[in-house]
Parts: structure tokens; sequence; C-alpha cells
């Protein structure tokens, strides 16, 4: 009899564990489904937004000549992808990793959707701690201390339509929600605050300093 009680104490601690397992387990795949669906929401949000952008053509830098103009050198299109962005091979940005600052807006609409949606997507981490994805989060940040690189920034991006400026938006928010999570540097919160006034249509403004009133770039 007491044989028979100390198994069924036993059985019954296994089913306990058994269900605390289970149960941690649901809530890790939960997490795993929900960031998953967000990260597939996100990625129908970019194609949707970016869907008929075109390659930049002879007349912008593309990829490969932006990665030779940071070398000092000069190239043709000829190694380039032509076709849509979807379909751009990841090894082309793994092998022009310091192209983007080189890019004018023309060539950022095409790219930019692209590199968004292989860093939301599963690659492998090798090719996800390469230079260019960190170079993505930096390409996306506005010098509003500096009245050329300001400039600059604004002739980029001047020529997104609102559909791209608020998926980019939801792209940096997800961002600094995932680096916070793994203990990764996020995008600042100052890059945030200025894509929420682009997403919004709000005119570009340069403040030198806090003090400063703003100052319109027309």
């Amino acid at each position: 009899m007491g044989k028979k009680r100390a198994l069924k104490k036993r059985h019954r601690k296994k089913r306990e564990k058994q269900a605390q397992d289970d149960l941690f387990v649901g809530f890790s795949l939960s997490e795993d489904a929900k960031d998953k669906e967000r990260r597939e929401s996100l990625l129908a949000q970019i194609e949707a937004a970016f869907q008929d952008v075109p390659f930049v053509g002879p007349g912008h830098l593309s990829l490969y000549q932006a990665e030779a103009a940071d070398n000092y050198e000069e190239c043709d299109q000829s190694r380039d992808h032509k076709g849509s962005w979807q379909t751009i091979p990841l090894a082309h940005f793994l092998e022009c990793s310091w192209a983007l600052s080189y890019l004018d807006g023309k060539g950022l609409q095409y790219y930019l959707p692209a590199l968004m949606s292989y860093r939301l997507a599963d690659i492998p981490s090798k090719a996800r701690n390469n230079w260019i994805f960190e170079s993505l989060m930096y390409t996306f940040a506005i010098d509003r201390n500096s009245p050329t690189l300001y400039a600059y920034a604004k002739e980029r991006f001047s020529i997104f339509t609102i559909p791209q400026k608020e998926v980019i938006l939801a792209f940096l928010r997800y961002e600094r929600e995932r680096c916070l999570a793994e203990n990764d540097i996020p995008p600042k919160e100052q890059v945030i605050w200025d894509w929420e006034k682009l997403a919004a249509g709000e005119g570009w403004t340069l403040r030198n300093t806090v003090s400063n009133p703003p100052v319109h770039i027309d």
C-alpha cells in the first residue's frame, strides 16, 4: 500500500513537472509566434509600400558603383542586379557593405526595402553581423547638428512617399524593441522621433541646439 502511494505521488509530481514544462514551452512558442507574425506583417508592409520601385538605372549610383566610390574607384553597372528589389541577392549587399552612404534617394528607395526585408528574415548570423546592417541603422539617422548633413538627408528622403516613411518608422520601432530585448544597441529615440515627424508629413526643420528655434530648409 505504501509502495503504491509512493508511486502515485511520484507520478503526480511527474505530471505537475510536465505541465510546468508544457506551460513554459507554450509561452516560448507564443512569443516566437507573436514575433514571427509581427515580422511577417512588416515584410508585407514593406512589399506594399515599395512594390513598384525600379532599379536605379544609369543616371544614379548602383550598389556596386557606390561601393567602388568608397574605395575611390569607378565601375559600371554590369555586376548589379537590375530586376525587382525583392530578388536582389543577399550576397550583393554583403559584398557592398560600405555602399549606403553614397546612394542618392533613388538608390535608397530601391535598396532599403530589400535590406530591411533581409534584416527581418532568418538569415545566418554571420550575414546579420555584416557591417551593412549596422550601416542601415545609421542611414536612417538624421544629423540635425550639421546643416550640410541635414540637407543631404533631406535630399535623399524627400522623394519617399508617406507610406514608405510609415513603414520605415514601423521597422525602426520593431528594431528598437528587438535590440532592447536582446541587449543590443537600439536605434536612438531621436531617430524614432524624426521619423514620426516625417511619417506624419511634417516639414523638415533643423535645430542646432535645443535652445535655438527651428530653421526651415527649403
